[in-house]
């Protein structure tokens, strides 16, 4: 519905009548068809509707302009929706039971979920799109219910955040300075920054709840890394220009942090041995080790 907003926009700015009268008539179609609303989110390969072909260019040119190659998102194949169907079914139960309000959260701004095959994009969303996130089907031998935990949640953040971003600003002056990224190794814009660091921490404090649960240490080298994303985060944000309501988010982001990085669960986990689970981040541990003891450092700011 938001991707037909859009296009209606455009077609009025551009007063091509045949194009507002034509987008006016799917707007219909779409909010007729609204009325039946399951009970979560549908699962479906991504497919060849307008808008789905709309997110495949933007896909290409997001893999061409920010990473530099050649890649457009296609549709899987019928057998690898069904496993993933199972896995982002088995996944939505284990954070309603993990974590009621956030799998509230998913309910609340997650329309549909669109699986895509990728050989750079792992997952996106699009406030033209809102209510859709895409995600890749996980690698071979990977943790699929770990996978989808944290490329679930990750994408809605980024909903979510959108949503904060109507409400206020957040930040007070200029949101495209460069500045260190938590999860990119090249400087990005502080709107970005502030989106890499809130997602850290939507996921940081799932994967906290999913091992107070289970007590599993595999979910503790997911949290180890993702805590040294936020770590990052909190500390470019620090020194950033942001509204009252900015502040106190950052605020709030920094109390998370510090009451996971003094948890007694860290006593004893082996943060010098090497652990990736994604194949495209490297980092060197006693660095991951520094940032999580600094973060019991930081202050909330003022």
């Amino acid at each position: 519905m938001h991707y037909l907003h859009h296009k209606l926009q455009s077609a009025m700015r551009a007063q091509c009548l045949t194009n507002v009268q034509h987008t006016l008539s799917q707007i219909g179609e779409e909010f007729a068809a609204c009325k039946c609303v399951p009970d979560f989110a549908p699962v479906a390969s991504l497919g060849t509707a307008d808008w789905e072909r709309f997110v495949q260019l933007e896909g290409t040119r997001l893999s061409s302009t920010e990473q530099g190659r050649n890649d457009t998102p296609c549709p899987i194949a019928a057998h690898d929706l069904a496993a993933c169907e199972r896995h982002i079914s088995e996944t939505l139960k284990t954070l309603r039971i993990v974590d009621g309000e956030l799998h509230a959260e998913m309910r609340e701004h997650v329309d549909e979920i669109k699986l895509f095959n990728s050989a750079v994009t792992q997952g996106f969303s699009d406030t033209r799109t809102m209510g859709a996130i895409f995600i890749r089907p996980p690698c071979v031998g990977s943790n699929a219910l770990l996978y989808f935990y944290e490329q679930l949640i990750h994408e809605m953040s980024h909903l979510q955040l959108h949503c904060l971003f109507s409400i206020d600003p957040l930040i007070d002056g200029d949101r495209y300075r460069l500045m260190a990224s938590p999860i990119r190794s090249d400087p990005r814009p502080l709107f970005g920054v502030l989106h890499a660091t809130y997602v850290s921490a939507k996921l940081a404090n799932a994967f906290f709840s999913l091992y107070q649960r289970s007590k599993d240490e595999t979910t503790l080298h997911y949290l180890a890394q993702i805590m040294d994303e936020l770590a990052i985060g909190i500390s470019s944000l620090r020194e950033s220009s942001l509204t009252s309501s900015g502040r106190a988010l950052v605020n709030s982001m920094t109390n998370l942090a510090l009451r996971i990085a003094q948890d007694g669960a860290w006593s004893s986990f082996d943060l010098f041995t090497p652990t990736l689970h994604r194949r495209t981040r490297t980092w060197v541990t006693p660095d991951r080790l520094n940032r999580l003891r600094g973060t019991q450092s930081i202050k909330p700011s003022i």
